[in-house]
């Protein structure tokens, strides 16, 4: 074989790898998006197609590489599997019910948190500025932790036959108020002496 043989090789190689990529990306974009599981089939049938004929041009070009072209053709496609995989399960509604749970706890973990200072005389007397909302700090932690709540309320699990939690936006949001509940907590503990210096 000549080094333009090799160099076609290596682009079919390449080209193959782009194609399990992009396939499992655009499947990943679709999940997230909520589309309709036919969509998903047509994505994931076109890029097998489309990288079986790379694959398959090659291999009828160099038959001496078909077999490790295949086997880079499949050491792609295992990690794109497994991406898709993830992405399903984050966005299949047992998955969002999890990360939900997930992000309730967390969310009451904070809560017991702030509440050894406001509801425990002991945590009032050792940390007074934790609920004086005159303090900036206080304050802020205090508007976190009502827009958690809020969002909390909007979205979370509902029990019964047929229950939903919120989609994929509104655990994004509520993720995110629990975040900078966390954070302002965080930051109004420092600020009266209770955290890490």
């Amino acid at each position: 074989m000549r080094l333009a043989d090799y160099g076609q090789l290596g682009l079919s190689a390449a080209l193959a790898a782009g194609i399990v990529v992009l396939t499992a990306w655009a499947i990943g974009i679709a999940l997230r998006r909520q589309e309709r599981l036919d969509a998903l089939f047509w994505y994931g049938f076109a890029g097998l197609c489309c990288a079986s004929a790379v694959v398959l041009m090659a291999a009828a070009a160099y038959p001496a590489a078909a077999p490790a072209l295949v086997l880079l053709t499949l050491s792609c496609t295992l990690p794109a599997a497994l991406y898709v995989r993830r992405c399903w399960s984050e966005t299949s509604p047992a998955g969002r019910h999890r990360a939900w749970r997930e992000l309730m706890s967390r969310h009451g973990a904070a809560l017991a948190r702030w509440a050894r200072y406001e509801l425990d005389p002991a945590g009032h007397l050792e940390a007074p500025a934790m609920t004086d909302v005159r303090r900036a700090e206080t304050a802020a932690m205090i508007r976190a932790m009502r827009h958690a709540a809020h969002l909390r309320r909007a979205g979370a699990p509902r029990r019964g036959p047929g229950a939903r939690c919120g989609g994929s936006t509104e655990l994004a949001a509520y993720a995110q108020a629990v975040a900078e509940f966390e954070r302002c907590l965080a930051a109004a503990e420092q600020a009266a002496g209770q955290g890490p210096a």
